[in-house]
């Protein structure tokens, strides 16, 4: 379950609360493009919601308290 650099950074931001629009603003990228990179997330830890991936990705420490500190 290895996560391509995009969806680590869209990931980071699910797990701040970003809506899918602001990440893609945020990214320089569609929108279209980021609901595709957060179904794969999805796929990938095998949750059925954003808030899965985050929680998920916070108890495997694929996302670190340190990360969450950063400036977006």
């Amino acid at each position: 379950m290895e996560l391509n650099a995009t969806e680590k950074k869209i990931l980071l931001l699910i797990c701040k609360e970003k809506p899918n629009k602001e990440i893609a603003s945020i990214l320089y990228i569609s929108k279209r493009m980021v609901d595709y990179h957060v179904t794969s997330i999805l796929g990938k830890f095998n949750v059925a919601t954003r808030v899965g991936a985050a929680v998920f990705a916070l108890q495997n420490q694929i996302i670190t308290s340190e990360e969450m500190n950063e400036n977006v």
